[in-house]
């Protein structure tokens, strides 16, 4: 078996393009200062040339050692799918992964702390895994949305009740940076999706919280599943690019993967 870990933490100028067999994958990173280290980090796995788990971490902000919290995320999943005892079973070890980086983080004694959200892809499936504010989004034909995870901060709570709605939450939650969830918290609790059925050319999206706060939802799904696929990552650093003059600064990091079943 042919297995691969890439580790992405360095600012891309502009989107980034993979292929593997069963899909076609479009990276961002973009740090929010170019002279400090980001605490945005992306690890791929592959297997075969077939990708079948993707994590991305973000080092929150104030946190001490955001970076440090991230480069321990990939250490995990290094040590874990490189192990002879590794299980064939993927949601073993991206389970296994993230149980490890939550203690290496808690290892660090420092109050690093740093959101986890994972996609674990299989033969026509996909489970999100994910504790903190970063998103996973799987959309279907015609930007169906078939899962979206919930973001783990007042925010997210507060969306999810349908108290508030997104064009007012930023009147009523003023601390809707404040993540309650993530590596290094005690306790971490992760949130685990059941087995999503995956269709051919369908999409599977990851993002830190600098999306989610920024867009709508209806914005988001826009952006990532109207026209050109090629041309979606595109887009979407043209209108974070706009909009980096009006918001608070932070590093930015999205997936973008569109499926393809394999014959």
């Amino acid at each position: 078996m042919s297995l691969k870990i890439d580790f992405y933490n360095a600012a891309m100028e502009r989107p980034t393009p993979f292929n593997f067999k069963n899909g076609n994958l479009w990276l961002y990173t973009n740090p929010s200062e170019w002279d400090k280290p980001m605490e945005d980090a992306i690890v791929t796995v592959s297997k075969n040339e077939s990708l079948v788990a993707i994590f991305l971490s973000d080092g929150m902000g104030g946190h001490a050692g955001g970076d440090k919290a991230v480069k321990a995320m990939h250490e995990s999943v290094k040590k874990v799918f490189e192990s002879k005892t590794a299980s064939n079973n993927d949601r073993e070890n991206v389970l296994d992964a993230i149980e490890l980086a939550d203690k290496k983080v808690k290892d660090l004694k420092s109050g690093a702390g740093a959101t986890i959200v994972a996609f674990e892809i299989g033969k026509d499936f996909v489970r999100s895994y994910h504790a903190g504010d970063s998103v996973s989004y799987v959309l279907g034909s015609r930007g169906k949305i078939k899962y979206l995870s919930m973001e783990h901060s007042p925010r997210g709570h507060a969306l999810e009740s349908g108290l508030v709605h997104e064009d007012n939450v930023h009147i009523y939650i003023k601390d809707d940076h404040e993540v309650s969830n993530g590596l290094g918290f005690e306790p971490m609790s992760l949130e685990v999706s059941q087995k999503i059925e995956l269709n051919n050319q369908d999409l599977l999206f990851l993002s830190s919280d600098n999306m989610p706060k920024n867009f709508t939802e209806e914005e988001i799904v826009n952006l990532i599943s109207t026209g050109d696929f090629e041309k979606r990552m595109e887009l979407i650093h043209e209108q974070m690019t706009k909009k980096i003059e009006e918001i608070k600064k932070d590093d930015t990091s999205v997936a973008l993967f569109k499926y393809n079943s394999e014959k």
